[in-house]
Protein backbone atom coordinates (compact mmCIF):
# COMPACT_ATOMS: atom_id res chain seq x y z
CA UNK A 1 0.00 0.00 0.00
CA UNK A 2 1.23 3.41 -0.74
CA UNK A 3 0.57 6.94 0.52
CA UNK A 4 0.81 10.20 -0.56
CA UNK A 5 0.35 13.60 0.28
CA UNK A 6 -2.33 15.33 -1.74
CA UNK A 7 -0.36 18.54 -2.09
CA UNK A 8 0.01 18.81 -6.33
CA UNK A 9 3.47 19.02 -7.73
CA UNK A 10 4.75 23.04 -7.89
CA UNK A 11 2.50 24.83 -5.35
CA UNK A 12 5.55 26.02 -3.60
CA UNK A 13 5.75 26.29 0.00
CA UNK A 14 7.32 24.01 2.56
CA UNK A 15 5.48 20.92 1.41
CA UNK A 16 6.50 21.08 -2.31
CA UNK A 17 8.55 18.07 -1.87
CA UNK A 18 7.20 14.89 -2.82
CA UNK A 19 7.63 11.85 -0.18
CA UNK A 20 6.31 8.53 -0.11
CA UNK A 21 5.56 5.42 2.51
CA UNK A 22 4.70 1.97 1.87
CA UNK A 23 3.01 -0.12 4.50
CA UNK A 24 3.06 -3.81 3.48
CA UNK A 25 0.27 -6.16 5.52
CA UNK A 26 0.22 -10.03 5.71
CA UNK A 27 -3.40 -10.62 5.78
CA UNK A 28 -3.96 -14.30 6.46
CA UNK A 29 -6.85 -16.00 4.14
CA UNK A 30 -8.52 -17.68 7.32
CA UNK A 31 -8.51 -16.38 10.65
CA UNK A 32 -6.37 -18.91 12.03
CA UNK A 33 -3.24 -20.64 10.57
CA UNK A 34 -3.18 -24.07 11.80
CA UNK A 35 0.61 -25.55 12.15
CA UNK A 36 1.53 -28.65 10.05
CA UNK A 37 1.73 -29.95 13.32
CA UNK A 38 -1.90 -29.65 14.09
CA UNK A 39 -2.88 -30.37 10.86
CA UNK A 40 -0.69 -34.06 11.04
CA UNK A 41 -2.93 -34.20 14.60
CA UNK A 42 -6.39 -34.15 13.04
CA UNK A 43 -5.59 -36.33 10.31
CA UNK A 44 -4.47 -38.84 12.52
CA UNK A 45 -7.46 -38.82 14.51
CA UNK A 46 -9.78 -39.04 11.86
CA UNK A 47 -8.07 -41.80 10.25
CA UNK A 48 -7.47 -44.11 13.94
CA UNK A 49 -9.95 -43.03 16.39
CA UNK A 50 -12.80 -45.65 17.00
CA UNK A 51 -16.15 -44.43 17.76
CA UNK A 52 -18.04 -45.25 20.37
CA UNK A 53 -20.94 -46.84 18.08
CA UNK A 54 -18.32 -49.05 16.77
CA UNK A 55 -15.37 -51.54 17.25
CA UNK A 56 -15.04 -53.10 20.90
CA UNK A 57 -17.65 -50.60 22.22
CA UNK A 58 -20.35 -51.90 19.96
CA UNK A 59 -18.96 -55.55 21.06
CA UNK A 60 -18.98 -54.79 24.88
CA UNK A 61 -22.80 -52.80 24.20
CA UNK A 62 -24.21 -56.28 22.63
CA UNK A 63 -22.73 -58.57 26.02
CA UNK A 64 -24.10 -56.62 28.12
CA UNK A 65 -27.44 -56.18 26.27
CA UNK A 66 -27.00 -60.34 26.01
CA UNK A 67 -26.83 -60.70 30.29
CA UNK A 68 -29.61 -57.86 30.54
CA UNK A 69 -32.24 -60.08 28.30
CA UNK A 70 -30.76 -63.34 29.83
CA UNK A 71 -29.56 -64.63 27.05
CA UNK A 72 -26.77 -66.64 25.44
CA UNK A 73 -23.25 -64.19 24.99
CA UNK A 74 -23.40 -63.89 20.87
CA UNK A 75 -27.18 -63.92 20.23
CA UNK A 76 -28.00 -60.07 20.00
CA UNK A 77 -26.19 -57.86 17.59
CA UNK A 78 -26.41 -54.19 17.53
CA UNK A 79 -26.61 -51.61 14.91
CA UNK A 80 -24.45 -47.73 14.98
CA UNK A 81 -27.53 -45.56 15.02
CA UNK A 82 -31.27 -45.38 14.95
CA UNK A 83 -31.48 -44.93 11.60
CA UNK A 84 -30.03 -48.29 10.80
CA UNK A 85 -32.07 -49.76 13.15
CA UNK A 86 -35.48 -48.16 11.93
CA UNK A 87 -34.07 -50.16 8.48
CA UNK A 88 -33.74 -52.73 9.86
CA UNK A 89 -36.75 -53.77 11.60
CA UNK A 90 -38.78 -52.05 8.49
CA UNK A 91 -37.16 -54.77 6.38
CA UNK A 92 -37.40 -57.67 8.81
CA UNK A 93 -40.85 -57.04 9.85
CA UNK A 94 -42.28 -56.24 6.75
CA UNK A 95 -45.73 -55.01 8.45
CA UNK A 96 -48.80 -55.41 6.61
CA UNK A 97 -52.13 -53.46 7.10
CA UNK A 98 -53.57 -54.65 10.82
CA UNK A 99 -50.35 -56.18 11.76
CA UNK A 100 -49.47 -55.57 15.87
CA UNK A 101 -46.26 -56.03 17.52
CA UNK A 102 -46.19 -56.39 21.19
CA UNK A 103 -43.70 -54.74 22.62
CA UNK A 104 -44.71 -56.14 26.46
CA UNK A 105 -46.20 -53.29 27.94
CA UNK A 106 -47.42 -51.29 24.42
CA UNK A 107 -49.03 -52.95 21.64
CA UNK A 108 -48.39 -51.34 18.07
CA UNK A 109 -51.11 -51.50 15.35
CA UNK A 110 -50.04 -50.47 11.89
CA UNK A 111 -52.15 -49.07 9.36
CA UNK A 112 -51.19 -48.74 5.92
CA UNK A 113 -51.89 -45.64 4.30
CA UNK A 114 -50.81 -44.81 1.02
CA UNK A 115 -50.22 -41.66 -0.36
CA UNK A 116 -50.89 -39.08 1.79
CA UNK A 117 -48.77 -37.46 1.07
CA UNK A 118 -45.94 -40.84 0.32
CA UNK A 119 -46.28 -44.27 -1.48
CA UNK A 120 -45.26 -46.14 2.00
CA UNK A 121 -46.89 -43.68 4.00
CA UNK A 122 -47.95 -46.21 7.64
CA UNK A 123 -49.69 -44.90 10.42
CA UNK A 124 -48.91 -46.28 14.10
CA UNK A 125 -51.62 -46.71 16.74
CA UNK A 126 -50.79 -47.11 19.88
CA UNK A 127 -53.76 -49.13 21.77
CA UNK A 128 -53.33 -49.00 25.35
CA UNK A 129 -52.97 -44.95 25.03
CA UNK A 130 -55.23 -44.55 21.92
CA UNK A 131 -52.06 -42.53 20.72
CA UNK A 132 -52.34 -42.29 17.07
CA UNK A 133 -48.94 -41.38 15.42
CA UNK A 134 -50.46 -40.30 12.26
CA UNK A 135 -47.43 -39.33 9.97
CA UNK A 136 -47.99 -36.03 7.97
CA UNK A 137 -51.63 -36.60 8.01
CA UNK A 138 -53.68 -33.85 9.94
CA UNK A 139 -50.37 -31.36 10.48
CA UNK A 140 -50.18 -28.27 9.24
CA UNK A 141 -47.32 -25.55 9.63
CA UNK A 142 -45.97 -23.36 12.17
CA UNK A 143 -43.68 -23.56 14.80
CA UNK A 144 -44.83 -24.46 18.62
CA UNK A 145 -44.70 -21.71 20.33
CA UNK A 146 -44.53 -22.95 23.44
CA UNK A 147 -47.16 -25.33 23.96
CA UNK A 148 -47.27 -29.52 22.63
CA UNK A 149 -50.84 -30.19 23.74
CA UNK A 150 -53.70 -28.67 21.57
CA UNK A 151 -54.93 -27.52 24.92
CA UNK A 152 -52.02 -24.85 26.14
CA UNK A 153 -52.01 -23.28 22.86
CA UNK A 154 -54.31 -20.89 20.99
CA UNK A 155 -54.96 -23.65 18.08
CA UNK A 156 -56.84 -20.64 15.92
CA UNK A 157 -53.61 -20.38 14.11
CA UNK A 158 -53.09 -23.86 13.43
CA UNK A 159 -56.52 -24.67 12.44
CA UNK A 160 -55.91 -22.19 9.23
CA UNK A 161 -52.34 -23.26 9.02
CA UNK A 162 -53.81 -26.83 8.67
CA UNK A 163 -55.62 -25.62 5.66
CA UNK A 164 -52.78 -23.88 3.63
CA UNK A 165 -50.38 -27.67 4.58
CA UNK A 166 -53.44 -29.78 3.29
CA UNK A 167 -54.51 -27.58 0.07
CA UNK A 168 -50.22 -27.24 -0.58
CA UNK A 169 -48.93 -30.56 -0.08
CA UNK A 170 -51.84 -33.31 0.53
CA UNK A 171 -54.33 -31.99 -1.61
CA UNK A 172 -54.17 -34.16 -4.96
CA UNK A 173 -54.69 -37.31 -2.96
CA UNK A 174 -58.12 -36.20 -1.12
CA UNK A 175 -59.42 -39.76 -2.54
CA UNK A 176 -56.56 -41.32 -0.49
CA UNK A 177 -57.75 -39.14 2.75
CA UNK A 178 -61.29 -40.48 2.36
CA UNK A 179 -60.30 -44.14 2.89
CA UNK A 180 -57.93 -43.58 5.30
CA UNK A 181 -60.61 -41.98 7.40
CA UNK A 182 -62.54 -44.72 6.85
CA UNK A 183 -60.03 -47.33 7.91
CA UNK A 184 -59.59 -45.38 10.59
CA UNK A 185 -63.18 -44.85 11.62
CA UNK A 186 -63.36 -48.35 13.72
CA UNK A 187 -60.87 -47.20 16.61
CA UNK A 188 -60.90 -44.58 19.32
CA UNK A 189 -58.83 -42.13 19.06
CA UNK A 190 -57.16 -39.86 21.78
CA UNK A 191 -54.42 -38.17 20.71
CA UNK A 192 -53.11 -37.86 16.89
CA UNK A 193 -49.67 -37.01 17.04
CA UNK A 194 -48.49 -35.57 13.64
CA UNK A 195 -44.89 -35.16 12.17
CA UNK A 196 -46.11 -31.45 11.68
CA UNK A 197 -48.12 -29.11 14.36
CA UNK A 198 -49.26 -29.83 17.61
CA UNK A 199 -50.31 -33.07 19.50
CA UNK A 200 -54.28 -32.72 19.20
CA UNK A 201 -56.20 -34.18 22.08
CA UNK A 202 -59.13 -32.18 22.76
CA UNK A 203 -59.99 -30.98 19.35
CA UNK A 204 -59.43 -35.04 18.28
CA UNK A 205 -63.07 -34.89 16.59
CA UNK A 206 -62.57 -31.51 15.20
CA UNK A 207 -59.07 -31.92 13.14
CA UNK A 208 -60.72 -35.10 11.89
CA UNK A 209 -63.53 -33.13 10.68
CA UNK A 210 -61.89 -30.91 9.26
CA UNK A 211 -59.63 -32.76 7.19
CA UNK A 212 -62.81 -34.82 6.38
CA UNK A 213 -64.08 -31.66 4.47
CA UNK A 214 -61.24 -30.36 2.57
CA UNK A 215 -60.97 -34.31 0.86
CA UNK A 216 -64.47 -34.07 -0.06
CA UNK A 217 -63.73 -30.14 -2.33
CA UNK A 218 -66.49 -29.11 0.55
CA UNK A 219 -66.08 -25.42 1.12
CA UNK A 220 -68.19 -22.75 2.74
CA UNK A 221 -69.75 -19.57 1.24
CA UNK A 222 -67.11 -17.00 0.33
CA UNK A 223 -64.96 -15.86 -2.83
CA UNK A 224 -61.53 -15.90 -3.64
CA UNK A 225 -60.75 -12.99 -6.01
CA UNK A 226 -57.10 -13.73 -7.27
CA UNK A 227 -55.61 -10.66 -9.95
CA UNK A 228 -52.49 -9.58 -11.73
CA UNK A 229 -52.13 -5.84 -12.99
CA UNK A 230 -49.95 -4.32 -14.41
CA UNK A 231 -50.95 -0.86 -14.51
CA UNK A 232 -54.06 -0.70 -11.82
CA UNK A 233 -56.68 -1.39 -14.70
CA UNK A 234 -57.67 -4.60 -13.85
CA UNK A 235 -57.81 -3.57 -10.15
CA UNK A 236 -60.15 -1.31 -11.08
CA UNK A 237 -62.26 -4.16 -12.42
CA UNK A 238 -61.58 -6.55 -9.07
CA UNK A 239 -62.72 -3.33 -7.17
CA UNK A 240 -65.61 -2.76 -8.61
CA UNK A 241 -66.53 -6.80 -8.63
CA UNK A 242 -66.34 -7.06 -4.76
CA UNK A 243 -68.20 -4.13 -4.01
CA UNK A 244 -71.10 -5.56 -6.11
CA UNK A 245 -70.70 -8.55 -4.63
CA UNK A 246 -70.51 -7.25 -0.80
CA UNK A 247 -73.94 -5.56 -1.70
CA UNK A 248 -75.76 -8.57 -2.64
CA UNK A 249 -74.82 -10.34 0.51
CA UNK A 250 -71.74 -12.37 0.18
CA UNK A 251 -69.77 -11.26 3.57
CA UNK A 252 -66.79 -13.56 2.65
CA UNK A 253 -64.43 -11.94 0.38
CA UNK A 254 -60.79 -12.51 0.06
CA UNK A 255 -58.83 -10.69 -2.37
CA UNK A 256 -54.76 -11.60 -3.42
CA UNK A 257 -52.88 -9.84 -5.80
CA UNK A 258 -50.55 -12.67 -6.54
CA UNK A 259 -48.13 -10.70 -7.41
CA UNK A 260 -47.23 -9.81 -3.63
CA UNK A 261 -49.40 -13.15 -2.04
CA UNK A 262 -47.24 -16.42 -1.71
CA UNK A 263 -49.31 -18.31 -3.92
CA UNK A 264 -49.49 -21.24 -0.86
CA UNK A 265 -51.69 -18.56 1.04
CA UNK A 266 -53.79 -18.28 -2.16
CA UNK A 267 -54.21 -22.05 -2.61
CA UNK A 268 -55.56 -22.35 1.02
CA UNK A 269 -58.37 -19.74 0.53
CA UNK A 270 -59.16 -21.40 -2.32
CA UNK A 271 -59.62 -24.66 -1.04
CA UNK A 272 -61.65 -22.69 2.05
CA UNK A 273 -63.95 -20.64 0.14
CA UNK A 274 -66.56 -22.11 -3.02
CA UNK A 275 -66.50 -19.15 -5.57
CA UNK A 276 -63.38 -18.08 -7.17
CA UNK A 277 -62.46 -15.18 -9.44
CA UNK A 278 -59.83 -15.03 -11.65
CA UNK A 279 -58.87 -11.24 -13.06
CA UNK A 280 -55.85 -10.98 -15.34
CA UNK A 281 -54.31 -8.27 -18.09
CA UNK A 282 -52.53 -10.02 -20.92
CA UNK A 283 -49.10 -10.36 -20.88
CA UNK A 284 -46.94 -11.41 -23.97
CA UNK A 285 -49.81 -13.65 -25.40
CA UNK A 286 -50.49 -15.30 -22.53
CA UNK A 287 -52.18 -14.16 -19.05
CA UNK A 288 -50.27 -13.04 -16.23
CA UNK A 289 -47.52 -15.35 -15.03
CA UNK A 290 -48.28 -15.61 -11.71
CA UNK A 291 -52.35 -16.83 -12.58
CA UNK A 292 -51.03 -18.91 -15.32
CA UNK A 293 -48.65 -20.82 -12.06
CA UNK A 294 -52.35 -20.54 -9.65
CA UNK A 295 -54.10 -22.17 -12.60
CA UNK A 296 -51.52 -25.07 -13.24
CA UNK A 297 -51.51 -25.79 -9.51
CA UNK A 298 -55.05 -26.02 -9.06
CA UNK A 299 -55.02 -28.49 -12.57
CA UNK A 300 -52.21 -30.40 -10.25
CA UNK A 301 -54.30 -30.41 -7.58
CA UNK A 302 -57.75 -31.52 -9.49
CA UNK A 303 -59.15 -28.78 -7.67
CA UNK A 304 -63.12 -29.26 -8.03
CA UNK A 305 -66.59 -27.59 -6.73
CA UNK A 306 -66.25 -24.49 -7.10
CA UNK A 307 -68.16 -21.43 -8.52
CA UNK A 308 -65.97 -19.56 -11.32
CA UNK A 309 -65.81 -16.53 -13.13
CA UNK A 310 -62.99 -14.72 -15.33
CA UNK A 311 -62.28 -11.59 -16.37
CA UNK A 312 -59.38 -9.71 -18.07
CA UNK A 313 -57.82 -6.69 -19.52
CA UNK A 314 -55.35 -6.15 -22.97
CA UNK A 315 -54.18 -3.09 -25.02
CA UNK A 316 -53.31 -4.50 -28.68
CA UNK A 317 -54.48 -8.22 -28.63
CA UNK A 318 -56.97 -10.37 -26.00
CA UNK A 319 -55.16 -13.62 -24.49
CA UNK A 320 -55.76 -13.35 -21.08
CA UNK A 321 -59.34 -15.19 -20.85
CA UNK A 322 -58.28 -17.61 -23.55
CA UNK A 323 -55.66 -18.98 -21.78
CA UNK A 324 -57.29 -19.05 -18.86
CA UNK A 325 -60.56 -20.54 -20.31
CA UNK A 326 -57.80 -23.50 -21.46
CA UNK A 327 -56.24 -23.82 -18.16
CA UNK A 328 -59.70 -24.58 -16.24
CA UNK A 329 -61.21 -26.84 -19.15
CA UNK A 330 -61.02 -30.05 -17.45
CA UNK A 331 -61.98 -28.74 -13.82
CA UNK A 332 -65.01 -29.77 -12.62
CA UNK A 333 -66.00 -25.67 -11.91
CA UNK A 334 -69.40 -24.10 -12.51
CA UNK A 335 -68.96 -20.89 -14.68
CA UNK A 336 -70.92 -18.08 -14.75
CA UNK A 337 -71.65 -15.67 -17.05
CA UNK A 338 -69.59 -14.55 -20.14
CA UNK A 339 -66.01 -13.29 -19.43
CA UNK A 340 -65.26 -9.50 -19.61
CA UNK A 341 -62.52 -8.42 -21.74
CA UNK A 342 -61.73 -4.17 -21.04
CA UNK A 343 -59.26 -2.96 -23.68
CA UNK A 344 -57.20 -0.50 -22.04
CA UNK A 345 -59.04 1.21 -19.40
CA UNK A 346 -62.52 1.40 -17.51
CA UNK A 347 -65.51 2.66 -18.99
CA UNK A 348 -68.99 3.29 -18.13
CA UNK A 349 -70.21 -0.10 -20.03
CA UNK A 350 -67.28 -2.08 -18.47
CA UNK A 351 -68.64 -1.36 -15.33
CA UNK A 352 -72.27 -2.43 -15.56
CA UNK A 353 -70.90 -5.87 -17.33
CA UNK A 354 -69.23 -6.34 -13.80
CA UNK A 355 -71.77 -5.30 -12.18
CA UNK A 356 -74.07 -7.58 -13.81
CA UNK A 357 -71.01 -10.81 -13.64
CA UNK A 358 -71.18 -9.75 -9.68
CA UNK A 359 -74.71 -9.99 -9.15
CA UNK A 360 -74.85 -12.94 -11.36
CA UNK A 361 -71.93 -14.61 -9.26
CA UNK A 362 -73.49 -14.18 -5.92
CA UNK A 363 -76.71 -15.77 -6.97
CA UNK A 364 -74.55 -18.56 -8.14
CA UNK A 365 -72.86 -19.05 -4.99
CA UNK A 366 -75.80 -19.04 -2.62
CA UNK A 367 -77.70 -21.63 -4.60
CA UNK A 368 -74.98 -23.58 -4.94
CA UNK A 369 -74.64 -24.48 -1.36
Amino acid sequence: MECRPSVPAGSGGPHQEKFSMKLRINFSGRSIRYTEDEIATVVEAMRNAEPLTQGHYLQEFESAFARYQGVEEGSCFAVCNATAALEMSAQLCRFKDGDELDLGNKTLQFHLTPMIHWPETMMTYVVENKVLFSGDAFGCFGALNGGILDSETDTCLYYSEMARYYSNIVAKYGMFVQKALAKLSGIQIDYICSTHGPVWHQDVDKVISEYDRLSKNEAEEGVVIAYGSMYGNTEEMVDIISRQLAICGIRKIRIHNVSYTDESYILRDIYKYRGLIIASPTYNGQAFPKIESLLRSLQLRGTANKVFARIGSFTWASAAVKNINALIEKLNFTVVGDPIEMKQGITPEIVERCKALATEFANQLKSSK
